[in-house]
């Protein structure tokens, strides 16, 4: 059977047309799911149960409103603003809810992530601060909240948005900074972590909880990481920024470590829990990043017999790598 020019062109033709509308198709069906994707702005986990929600899915459920600020680790008050937002509570509902056995753990889209307490998010127990004064002063109810807006508009991404956490109250009193996650992206229940504590002794004296360590330990902030001659990868804080924390009554401001000091000379003992201690020149240890005081081995908390921190890196004797430290104390001459 013999088929005409411009038959076979016609047929050739639609052939091509039939390509391009599949094409098409499968360029359309690609970019919806695409624009599905994008709309994605939360996801919540819970062991194996996994919600998300879009932004209209977030601001349909129960709000709450009120005032907050936050004061950031340089002593500067941030606020307090007008905030709306859902709680955590009522987002920890969506997969089981939150219970004395759980934490909530927050991850931002930049990798930091930081851990609540059952009592912070049901009991609201945090530190206020006056905005005025910046003294340390009781609260009442304290609601923690993932707020998408500030002073009746939408938090835009220099603000730390479109998600980002809030802590409200009812009087315009302030909370530390390092708790008002920016960029929030997923919030997993978690397993009740250990809390510890972290004695400083110096000039003055400090307290560090397991949440301000480990906001202070994450990349952009103060925390770095140190490979030993094992492989393993240990992550902290290094000892000097700590040691500055309290080698004057500067704590943090400006240049918080004090240089003229380490041409004086002192000490600095690190002690464990069972009394061991170890003193090292402030000279071994100035203004280096590579001798950190660590609460991560390979991106797991460390375990039992160095937890909560322990000393390691470059140049450091074994005895020298103290684990289960509690307590660094500056001794001067």
């Amino acid at each position: 059977m013999k088929i005409s020019v411009r038959e076979l062109k016609k047929e050739i033709l639609l052939v091509l047309v039939s390509l391009l509308l599949v094409a098409n198709s499968g360029l359309a069906l690609q970019s919806s799911d695409t624009t599905v994707q994008e709309e994605i702005a939360l996801k919540i986990t819970a062991g194996d149960t996994v919600r998300t929600l879009t932004m209209e899915e977030i601001k349909k459920m129960p709000s709450l409103e009120g005032w907050g600020g936050r004061m950031r680790s340089t002593g500067e008050i941030e606020g307090p603003f007008a905030l709306k937002g859902v709680s955590l509570i009522e987002l920890g509902n969506l997969v089981g809810g939150i219970n004395p056995d759980t934490a909530v753990k927050v991850i931002s889209r930049d990798g930091y992530a930081m851990t609540f307490s059952y009592k912070q998010i049901v009991e609201g127990d945090y530190i206020t601060y006056d905005p005025v004064s910046k003294q340390e002063v009781p609260h009442e109810e304290l609601q923690t909240i993932l707020a998408y807006e500030t002073d009746g508009n939408e938090i835009t991404f220099q603000q730390g948005g479109p998600l980002r956490i809030a802590i409200l109250s009812a009087k315009n009193q302030v909370t530390d900074g390092h708790w008002w996650c920016k960029w929030v992206e997923e919030i997993e229940l978690v397993p009740v972590p250990k809390e510890w504590t972290l004695h400083l002794k110096g000039a003055i004296e400090e307290n560090i909880d397991r949440g301000t360590f480990e906001s202070g330990a994450t990349e952009g902030c103060h925390g770095v990481k140190w490979v030993d001659d094992k492989g393993r990868e240990w992550e902290g804080i290094p000892l000097w920024l700590l040691v500055g924390r309290v080698d004057d009554e500067n704590p943090h401001e400006g240049k918080a470590f004090n240089d003229a000091l380490v041409q004086e000379g002192y000490e600095v003992k690190i002690v464990a829990v069972d009394g061991f201690s170890v003193t090292l020149p402030i000279s071994n240890i100035a203004r280096r990043n590579n001798i950190i005081v660590a609460y991560q081995l390979n991106g797991q908390f460390l375990p039992e017999e160095y937890w909560p921190l322990r000393l390691v890196g470059e140049g450091l004797t074994g005895k020298e790598q103290v684990g289960q430290i509690k307590e660094i104390e500056l001794l001067f001459p």
